[in-house]
């Protein structure tokens, strides 16, 4: 190979070598998220929901987790256990002539209680709302 001839084939593998070296792109990259910054799992919350007194159940209604569920046989005392992370929950009572007390605790510790009664027909309703 001529010197000249050399110097050209030099030049071109440079050129292509340092070609493949740049990022054309105006879009800074950023790094993908370590494990120690992705989202920590929500802690789960212990839901009981309880009714007692001396009525009688036309029908129970409630929503967890978007879930609705309506018992039309349930009667007192009453109770349901849910785990749940995080959003708003229901709970609807319609009853007979008598007395009804219903109680929501999360965790272990009173959330809400509502009482009615009397001698025709009643609804009592609890609701709220649990942050994750």
């Amino acid at each position: 190979m001529t010197p000249p001839a050399a110097r050209f084939a030099v030049s071109m593998l440079l050129i292509t070598a340092l070609a493949g070296c740049g990022d054309t792109s105006a879009e800074p990259r950023t790094p993908a998220p370590s494990s120690s910054t992705m989202d920590a799992p929500r802690e789960t919350h212990i839901l009981v929901l309880s009714a007692t007194g001396t009525a009688t159940l036309e029908n129970v209604r409630y929503v967890v987790n978007g879930e609705t569920v309506e018992e039309t046989t349930a009667r007192l005392p009453w109770e349901k256990t849910f785990q749940i992370e995080s959003g708003s929950w229901e709970l609807v009572i319609r009853h007979g002539a008598g007395d009804v007390r219903a109680v929501a605790t999360v965790d272990g510790n009173l959330f809400t209680q509502g009482a009615g009664g009397g001698d025709g027909t009643g609804q009592l309703q609890l609701s709220g709302s649990i942050d994750g």
